[in-house]
């Protein structure tokens, strides 16, 4: 079946090769299932070309996928936002955060965003986007602070303890993290 095959080169990184096959595929069958295993190719495709650091070529793909084909909206979403954090835009990712209407959904996508992909977070702590009382930020400026301490010479326990980062939380990473570094 040719859909096992588009998974297996996916699962595999082979990105370009999956693409190739998807599309001849779709051109083939021509069915919603066989548009979905093709958007599926350009997804992994564009996520190649983000990690490579073609943020460019990345953002041009996904406009023409979503001119052509039914691109679920939570994948644009994760996309966007996976882009925006890689060029340095934490504002874009975080804004619809502050809306109190956000789905569920979004939440978690913006917060496995955060989780996975940002490494600088003074950007996220001194963003201008999110209220200074909101959690990920109040949290994103403890942390840089905990890190700065940790990095700079010895620190007791108690200095970074971070108790307002929970297990759950995106930046909960970063807490073990500077633990680890600590004892290090």
């Amino acid at each position: 079946d040719g859909v096992d095959e588009i998974k297996r080169l996916i699962s595999k990184g082979k990105n370009k090769a999956a693409l190739s096959k998807a599309k001849q595929y779709h051109k083939r069958i021509a069915t919603k299932k066989s548009e979905m295993i093709l958007v599926d190719a350009y997804v992994a495709r564009i996520y190649e070309m983000i990690a490579k650091g073609f943020i460019a070529e990345a953002t041009a793909l996904l406009k023409t996928v979503r001119a052509r084909y039914r691109c679920p909206e939570h994948r644009v979403f994760e996309l966007t936002g996976v882009m925006a954090v890689r060029e340095g835009r934490v504002a874009e990712l975080v804004r619809p955060l502050e809306d109190p209407g956000i789905s569920a959904e979004q939440r978690t996508i913006i917060e496995k965003i955060i989780k996975n992909e940002l490494v600088d977070l003074e950007i996220l702590a001194q963003s201008n986007t999110l209220s200074s009382e909101h959690p990920l930020k109040t949290g994103a400026l403890a942390v840089a602070e905990a890190f700065a301490k940790v990095t700079s010479g010895f620190t007791r326990d108690e200095e970074i303890a971070l108790p307002a980062i929970s297990r759950r939380s995106p930046l909960a990473p970063w807490k073990i993290f500077i633990k680890a570094l600590a004892y290090f």
